[in-house]
């Protein structure tokens, strides 16, 4: 839905879903920050780290991720493991 932020959509929506009458709802504009850089522990020693999209955010993600895991394991940290999955199987369009 593009549009200012806090605005209200003009469009109408219903939902039925669970219900026996429609339920009319309003919906409201704002911004959506995709978190492009998640990461866990795997097992005591590991950290793993996955990027799923690749946006502004990804360079101070990923070494948000690496500084929280190393601080989280400490001397334990074996190793990091990291994942590119942006749902491209690397078929050229």
């Amino acid at each position: 839905m593009r549009g200012p932020v806090n605005t209200k959509d003009p469009a109408k929506k219903s939902s039925a879903r669970g219900q026996d009458n429609p339920i009319d709802v309003t919906l409201v504009r704002d911004n959506i920050r995709v978190r492009s850089v998640r990461a866990r522990t795997e097992g005591d020693d590991i950290g793993y780290i996955r990027i799923t999209t690749f946006n502004e955010q990804t360079t101070e993600g990923l070494k948000r991720e690496i500084r929280n895991l190393s601080t989280q394991l400490g001397d334990k940290l074996k190793g990091l493991s990291s994942s590119d999955l942006r749902n491209n199987p690397g078929r050229i369009a």
